[in-house]
C-alpha cells in the first residue's frame, strides 16, 4: 500500500474521472491504477498501464496526480525520455499554459532541475507555493536524473548540462533536492514512455532504486513482454472506438523502387489539399472549432535527409514558403523550432509540414498531421505505434463524421501486406497476442458468412461440355455446369490418404463390364482438332493509318493513388489485422521520358504471345509502330499513366489486327481414328453400386451407374441429365432398329472441335442395323436458338460430310442427331425420333 492515508475510492475515482473527462477506458485504468496501490505490491517493479498512442493517457496521468493529492500524496515526479515531452508535460501541469490539462481542484506545483522556484526545503517541513494541500510534481527528463560521472562543474540554470549536478548538489538556498526526493516516503515516480526504460537501461534503473520510491507507475503505447502490465488497451480497440483515427495506407498501384521519394511527397500534397479543404469544410460548418492546418509529417533517415528533403519542400515546385517547412532534429532544435513546434495545432501556426529523424517519436502530442511519408529507409518503421502515433490524435477531439478528416493517410514505398508482416506491425496495434503465436498453425480465411474453412472444389469437363484452350481436358466449367472428374469409366475420381481405412477387405469394388454378347467389339470415331493456316501475324500487317487512328484514344486522365484502410476481423483465433479499401485519390501521373515510353512499349508488344521476336518485327517495331504511334498521340509531356494508356492502345491494335489475321485463315480439321472402347470393363468407387433402372425423374440422381441394358455395350452406364440422356439411351435400348448403343466419356476422347482450340464430347455413338453409326447429343428445347449448340452441330454435320473421302472411314456410313428434351419426350420410337430431328447421314440410305 502507498502510505496509510491512500485508499481505494470509488466515488472519488467517479468525480476525478467526471472532472478531467476521462473517456471509459482511461476511468477503468484509474480504477484499476488505485486498486493495485491500495493492495499488495513490490515497490521496486513498475505497474505499467499499456495505452494506445492517442488515447488520452496524459489526461489519465492528470487524473491520477489530482487522486494522489486529494489522498494526501505530496511528492510525484515524471520522467520523461525528452526535452520535448519534458516542456509538453510541464505546460500540460502549468496552470494558464496553453496546454494546461484542466481537473485538478488545486493545480500542482510544477518543478524541474532548470527552475526551483516553486520548491524550498527546511530541516523540519517542506514549504511550497500553495499550501499544504498541494502537490510538488517533479518533472525530470531520463538526461536530468541519471546520476553524472562527477559532481565537478558549474550549477548556472543557463547550462541543461549541469541540470543533473544541479538536483544532486546542496545548495544554500534549497538544499538538495535529489536528497529531499530519496528521503520523501511518499514519492510516487511516472515514468511516461516506460518502453524507454526497459532492462538494458541500467543506469536509469539504478536511479529509481536510489530514490526509495513508494511506487513507480509505467506508462507506455509499446509495453515489453517483460512488464508487469496491469492495465492494457490496445490500438486495435482505439481505431474500433473511435479515439483515434483511422489509418490508410496510400500507394500507387505499381509499388516498385522506381517510385521516386520525390514523387511520393508530390503525392503527399495532393493528399494534403484534399485534407486541408476538408478541415476547413468542418470548421466552417462548425463555428466553435478553431480553424487548423492539415499537417504533412515527413519521417527520415538522418539528419542530411532530413536537410535535404527540407530544402525540397521549400522550393516553389512544393510549399515555396521557408517557413511553412519546420526541421526539426539533433540539429535544428532552437527556441523559435520548439516554439513553432508547441504552437503547430493552434490557430495562426505557418507550418504545412514538419521534417523529423526520431526526435518526435515519442510524447510529441499534436492533434493535425493529416499526412505522413516514411522515406524509403525509414519505411520499415512507419506502421510502429511510436511512428504512426504521432499522427493518430484526432484534429477537433473527436471523430467528425468526415472520413477525409477522421484517416490518416500514411504514404508508403512497401504495400500493407509487405508491411504487415513485421511482428513490430503486430505488437503496435496491440495484436502480437491475438494473432496466435510464433510456430503455431496459421488462422485459417473463412468464408464470408462464417462457417468452417471451405476447400478448393475441382473442375475439369465433362462428356457433353466443351472444353476450351490448349489442352483437350481444360475447361473452366464449374459442378453446377455438370463437370466433375472422370476416370476410364467415366465415374468420379476421390482421393483418399489412407484406402486401406476406407476399403472394407471383403468388400469388392463393383465392374462394369462389357456385354458377353457384343464382346470383342470395337470401332474407330473420329475424333477432331481444328487449327487454323500456320502463317504468322508480323507487325507490318499492320496499316499505319491505323496505328494513327489508335493513337487519338491515348489519354494522361485517371492516375488514382490505391487507399487501404487498416482493420481488424474478428477470428475463432483472435483479432486479424487486415486492409479494405476505401476512396481513392485522384493524383497527376508520374514523369517519365519519350525513350522510357519506348521502351516500355517494345516490352509490352513481345510480351504478347500472337508477336514473334523475329529481326523483322523488331525493325517494324522501332522503325514504324511505336514512331508513329507516339507522334499521333495527343501527349505534351509524358507520364507514366499516359505511358500505360499508350501501352493498352498499341496491345488492344496489336490483338485486334491479330484477330483479323487469323479470322482470314481458313482452319483446318484434323481427323483421328479413336479406337473404342478403350477398355472393356472399369471399376466403380469403392461402396458405389449399379442401381436398377430409374423409374422416373424423381428417382434419378446424375452420375449414377444405371443397369442392366439390352443393347447398352455395357451393362451399366451414367448419365448427366434425366430427360435428355437418360430417356434417349431408353429409346435406343428398346428400339428394333438398333444394334448396340455405348455411352461416351471423357476418357474416349471422342471429341469434335468447332472452333479453333475449343471441342466438345458428344453424348452417345450408335449402331443401327443397317450399319449406320450415329453420333447421338441430348439437349435442352432452348438449344434450338443457341448459338453455342448450333454451331456444335455444323461442325459435327460438316465430320459426317467428310468422312467419306477419308481413309479410315470411306466405307462406312456415319449419322448425327441432335435430340432435344421435348421431341425425345414425343418420340414413341427411335425411327420417329430421327425422322422429327435435324438429322444428317452419309452417304444417302
Amino acid at each position: 500500500m502507498l502510505n496509510h492515508s491512500f485508499h481505494y475510492d470509488e466515488s472519488l475515482i467517479e468525480e476525478i474521472a467526471a472532472r478531467f473527462g476521462l473517456r471509459r477506458h482511461n476511468a477503468e485504468a484509474l480504477e484499476v491504477l488505485v486498486s493495485t496501490l491500495d493492495g499488495e505490491y513490490d515497490r521496486a517493479i513498475p505497474q505499467v498501464l499499456n495505452m494506445a498512442t492517442g488515447s488520452g493517457k496524459t489526461y489519465l496521468m492528470a487524473a491520477f496526480v489530482e487522486y494522489l493529492r486529494v489522498m494526501g500524496v505530496r511528492n510525484v515526479m515524471i520522467i520523461t525520455p525528452s526535452l520535448v515531452v519534458q516542456t509538453k508535460t510541464v505546460q500540460n501541469f502549468t496552470f494558464g499554459a496553453s496546454k494546461y490539462i484542466e481537473g485538478a481542484d488545486k493545480p500542482a506545483a510544477v518543478v524541474t532541475p532548470a527552475d526551483y522556484s516553486e520548491w524550498t526545503h527546511t530541516d523540519h517541513d517542506q514549504d511550497f507555493f500553495g499550501g499544504a494541500d498541494q502537490l510538488q510534481l517533479f518533472v525530470f527528463n531520463i538526461q536530468q536524473l541519471i546520476a553524472p560521472a562527477d559532481m565537478d562543474g558549474g550549477t548556472g540554470t543557463d547550462k541543461a548540462a549541469n541540470a543533473p549536478r544541479r538536483a544532486r548538489k546542496f545548495m544554500e538556498t534549497h538544499g538538495s533536492l535529489y536528497d529531499y526526493l530519496a528521503d520523501s516516503e511518499d514519492l510516487v515516480v511516472i515514468a511516461d514512455e516506460h518502453h524507454l526504460y526497459g532492462p538494458s537501461a541500467k543506469a536509469f534503473r539504478q536511479s529509481i532504486r536510489d530514490l526509495h520510491p513508494a511506487a513507480v507507475v509505467g506508462l507506455t503505447a509499446s509495453a515489453d513482454k517483460s512488464d508487469h502490465v496491469i492495465f492494457s488497451y490496445p490500438l486495435y480497440r482505439a481505431i474500433q472506438e473511435g479515439h483515434v483515427k483511422q489509418p490508410v495506407i496510400a500507394y500507387r498501384k505499381k509499388i516498385d523502387e522506381s517510385i521516386s521519394e520525390e514523387q511520393q511527397l508530390r503525392d503527399a500534397l495532393i493528399l494534403l489539399a484534399g485534407k486541408q479543404r476538408a478541415f476547413d469544410a468542418y470548421t466552417a460548418a462548425n463555428p466553435d472549432s478553431s480553424a487548423i492546418n492539415a499537417v504533412l509529417f515527413v519521417i527520415c533517415l538522418d539528419v542530411d535527409d532530413a536537410t535535404e528533403t527540407a530544402r525540397l519542400l521549400r522550393t516553389a515546385e512544393f510549399f515555396g514558403v521557408h517557413e511553412q517547412v519546420l526541421q526539426v532534429d539533433n540539429k535544428h532544435n532552437d527556441a523559435t523550432t520548439m516554439g513553432l513546434l508547441d504552437r503547430l495545432d493552434t490557430p495562426g501556426s505557418p507550418v504545412r509540414a514538419v521534417v523529423s529523424v526520431n526526435k518526435l517519436r515519442e510524447g510529441w502530442d499534436v492533434k493535425n498531421i493529416a499526412v505522413m511519408v516514411a522515406r524509403r529507409a525509414m519505411a520499415s518503421d512507419v506502421l510502429t505505434q511510436q511512428t504512426m502515433g504521432r499522427g493518430l490524435r484526432l484534429p477537433f477531439g473527436e471523430l467528425t463524421g468526415i472520413s477525409t478528416v477522421d484517416q490518416l493517410d500514411i504514404i508508403s514505398h512497401k504495400s500493407f501486406n509487405r508491411l504487415a508482416k513485421s511482428e513490430e506491425v503486430l505488437k503496435a496495434f496491440g495484436l502480437e497476442t491475438a494473432t496466435g503465436r510464433p510456430g503455431e498453425a496459421p488462422v485459417p480465411v473463412l468464408p464470408q458468412g462464417g462457417g468452417e474453412p471451405m476447400p478448393p472444389s475441382p473442375s475439369s469437363p465433362t462428356p457433353g461440355t466443351e472444353a476450351t484452350g490448349e489442352t483437350e481436358a481444360e475447361s473452366t466449367a464449374t459442378p453446377d455446369d455438370d463437370t466433375n472428374e472422370w476416370d476410364a469409366g467415366g465415374v468420379s475420381i476421390r482421393e483418399f490418404d489412407d484406402a486401406d481405412d476406407l476399403i472394407d477387405d471383403e468388400e469388392a469394388p463393383v465392374e462394369v463390364k462389357m456385354q458377353d454378347k457384343f464382346a470383342g467389339t470395337v470401332f474407330l470415331f473420329p475424333s477432331t482438332t481444328m487449327v487454323r493456316e500456320t502463317r504468322p501475324f508480323v507487325l507490318r500487317d499492320i496499316n499505319l493509318r491505323d496505328i494513327e487512328a489508335a493513337a487519338a484514344r491515348i489519354t494522361d486522365a485517371g492516375a488514382v493513388m490505391e487507399r487501404e484502410e487498416i482493420v481488424f476481423r474478428k477470428l475463432r483465433q483472435g483479432m486479424k489485422l487486415a486492409v479494405q479499401a476505401t476512396e481513392q485519390a485522384d493524383v497527376g501521373g508520374v514523369s517519365v521520358t519519350e525513350e522510357q515510353v519506348t521502351n516500355g512499349l517494345l516490352r509490352a508488344l513481345f510480351s504478347m504471345k500472337v508477336i514473334e521476336r523475329t529481326d523483322q518485327n523488331l525493325k517494324q517495331a522501332k522503325k514504324a509502330v511505336i514512331p508513329t504511334l507516339l507522334k499521333a498521340a495527343p501527349i505534351t509531356a509524358w507520364t507514366d499513366v499516359a505511358a500505360e494508356s499508350a501501352m493498352f492502345v498499341l496491345k488492344d491494335l496489336v490483338a485486334s489486327s491479330a484477330r483479323a489475321h487469323s479470322a482470314s485463315l481458313r482452319p483446318e480439321v484434323v481427323i483421328t481414328a479413336k479406337e473404342l472402347p478403350v477398355s472393356a470393363s472399369y471399376q466403380l468407387p469403392v461402396g458405389e453400386q449399379v442401381a436398377a433402372r430409374a423409374d422416373d425423374g424423381r428417382s434419378f440422381t446424375r452420375r449414377k451407374h444405371y443397369g442392366p441394358w439390352d443393347k447398352g455395350l455395357f451393362d451399366a452406364a451414367s448419365f448427366d441429365s434425366y430427360s435428355g440422356e437418360y430417356k434417349l439411351a431408353e429409346l435406343l435400348n428398346i428400339s428394333t432398329e438398333i444394334v448396340w448403343w455405348k455411352r461416351l466419356y471423357l476418357s474416349d476422347e471422342a471429341q469434335i472441335a468447332w472452333q479453333v482450340g475449343r471441342h466438345y464430347y458428344p453424348d452417345f455413338i450408335a449402331l443401327d442395323k443397317n450399319n449406320v453409326f450415329w453420333i447421338l447429343e441430348g439437349k435442352v428445347a432452348g438449344g434450338r436458338s443457341d448459338a453455342d449448340v448450333q454451331a456444335k452441330a455444323r461442325a459435327a454435320e460438316e465430320l459426317i460430310t467428310r468422312l467419306v473421302s477419308e481413309d479410315h472411314f470411306e466405307d462406312q456410313r456415319w449419322g448425327y442427331l441432335v435430340a432435344y428434351e421435348d421431341s425425345i419426350a414425343k418420340a414413341q420410337s427411335w425411327a420417329q425420333l430421327r425422322e422429327s430431328s435435324d438429322s444428317v447421314k452419309v452417304p444417302p440410305l
